[in-house]
């Protein structure tokens, strides 16, 4: 239908399109052609430099020297167990402490403390479906999940567009036609999903995005993950999800905060939040054995006191931003508008096969824990 579109509704060429490519180009000519040589004569041989390459090399290089200067602190975060309703429920005390002797005073006053509950109003809280994916976030979410890199991650949407099963894998449009949103549509009424149905248009929040193409999605709605096997069916499985999800209704829930707090000492208080679902939405899809605490919530008595059957003092590092992943570092190329869809995934590749950077383990803290 695009195709057939697209002949009907014929345009003169848009200039301004082909002069940014004349841009590029030139950028490539004067960056990579005359910093390229100059790495093979000082380093070594087969070594490049370019537009894209070389802003990814520095943000790795800042983010290397950020995690360098960085001083280690630790805290203590102190979690409580209470029986509540019959329920075991953990609960944060409302501060973290950072000395490690005035936990060992305080832990065995508030274990042996009786705590009054506290409650405010409900808060009601909405989260929007997720956008269809681009290829930046299938490559995040390839890596999040599958621990797939972006290269391989390109590789397995070659063959799964190859095969005729999802849109063209190198875009950065979450558009969805309105022809594949009405088999949206037909596939939740036929799959009892008819009442979580709300037509949604999505906009790219990337400033300079060229939308050429639609989002990354299934040819055909009704043909199933089960039919694929291997890393084809984890991606097209979770690129059908996203897919549905992006047509379906907000979920919204109840958030109740509770306060326990010590009869003793009012300073001393403990935190926990318990969520009742009002309309499950999207997560229908993605969580549909979510946590309800609504019978939970309804028993609860708020004239009793409590006591603590168990109190834990976490010892945490403070952590300085993480290294880089390949998904993190296609993040961060796309909200500062370096490289395009189609780049990617190639771009960080180039990174790590000319040995700029090595792939490692980033630093591991041991967190300690004292109990009473």
């Amino acid at each position: 239908k695009a195709v057939v579109d697209a002949f009907n509704n014929s345009r003169k060429l848009d200039y301004n399109l082909f002069n940014a490519q004349q841009a590029r180009s030139i950028l490539d000519i004067l960056i990579g052609f005359e910093i390229s040589p100059l790495l093979w004569k000082s380093i070594q041989p087969k070594l490049s430099a370019g537009r894209c390459q070389s802003p990814a090399l520095k943000l790795i290089y800042e983010r290397d020297k950020l995690i360098d200067d960085f001083t280690l602190n630790k805290t203590y975060s102190l979690i409580g167990d209470f029986i509540i309703s019959q329920n075991n429920i953990e609960a944060e005390y409302h501060k973290n402490i950072d000395n490690k002797e005035v936990i060992k005073e305080l832990l065995p006053k508030i274990v042996n403390d009786t705590y009054k509950l506290d409650f405010t109003n409900p808060k009601k809280v909405t989260h929007s479906a997720p956008p269809p994916f681009t290829t930046s976030t299938i490559q995040q979410e390839a890596s999040s999940r599958f621990s797939l890199s972006p290269k391989l991650t390109m590789s397995i949407l070659q063959q799964l567009y190859e095969k005729g099963k999802i849109t063209y894998m190198r875009t950065d449009s979450v558009a969805i036609s309105n022809v594949f949103i009405d088999q949206i549509k037909q596939y939740c009424d036929n799959n009892s999903l008819g009442d979580y149905f709300k037509q949604t248009f999505y906009k790219n929040k990337t400033s300079n995005s060229q939308e050429a193409h639609e989002c990354i999605r299934p040819v055909n709605i009704d043909f199933l993950p089960d039919q694929l096997s291997g890393r084809e069916h984890d991606l097209y499985k979770i690129i059908r999800n996203r897919t549905i999800m992006s047509q379906l209704k907000k979920y919204r829930e109840d958030e109740y905060n509770y306060k326990l707090v010590s009869t003793t000492d009012s300073d001393r208080i403990f935190k926990f939040t318990l969520h009742k679902i009002t309309d499950i939405g999207f997560k229908i899809i993605s969580e549909p054995n979510k946590k309800d605490d609504k019978e939970l919530i309804s028993t609860i008595d708020q004239t009793q006191t409590y006591t603590p059957t168990k109190i834990i003092a976490k010892e945490k590092h403070s952590k300085p931003k993480p290294r880089y992943t390949e998904a993190m570092l296609v993040k961060e190329l796309e909200d500062k508008g370096i490289g395009r869809p189609s780049t990617f995934s190639s771009l960080v590749s180039k990174v790590l096969e000319r040995k700029y950077v090595n792939k490692a383990t980033s630093h591991n803290y041991k967190d300690i824990n004292l109990e009473c």
